[in-house]
């Protein structure tokens, strides 16, 4: 969100949105950005010693673009690592049949209990059969 002097971006739209969308580091773990980081910024001050200006500047944007996608993780947004993806997909758990909703109840006689209806009954046996 633009400051009052103009600053900041209305174009990545909600607070947890990507920052640098496409971006091949939002694939990596944390440990390799923060390895890159390092790696990064030592090759810079290298570079620095050379004289060599756009090696500067190259390693200045590494490091900037892997510490901006930790701190967007660090902030809650979700990693595209292959590993955190199928960790999130185990972690929402087996997906099973809804809960049926039911507006009565049956009442038998001889028991003098209430049970619930027939729809209940079928998807206890759906679940049962999936091993719910």
């Amino acid at each position: 969100m633009k400051d009052a002097h103009g600053h900041g971006s209305n174009s990545r739209g909600g607070r947890l949105a990507k920052p640098i969308p496409g971006h091949p580091y939002h694939s990596l773990s944390d440990m390799q950005l923060r390895y890159i980081t390092k790696d990064a910024h030592e090759a810079g001050r290298n570079a620095q010693e050379m004289g060599d200006e756009r090696g500067v500047n190259k390693y200045a944007d590494q490091v900037n673009d892997a510490q901006t996608v930790l701190g967007y993780r660090q902030r809650g947004g979700l990693s595209d690592e292959p590993n955190a993806v199928a960790a999130r997909a185990l972690a929402s758990g087996p997906k099973s049949a809804p809960a049926p909703i039911h507006d009565h109840f049956d009442f038998d006689p001889e028991t003098k209990k209430a049970y619930k209806d027939y729809h209940y009954a079928q998807v206890a046996e759906t679940n049962r059969k999936a091993g719910f």
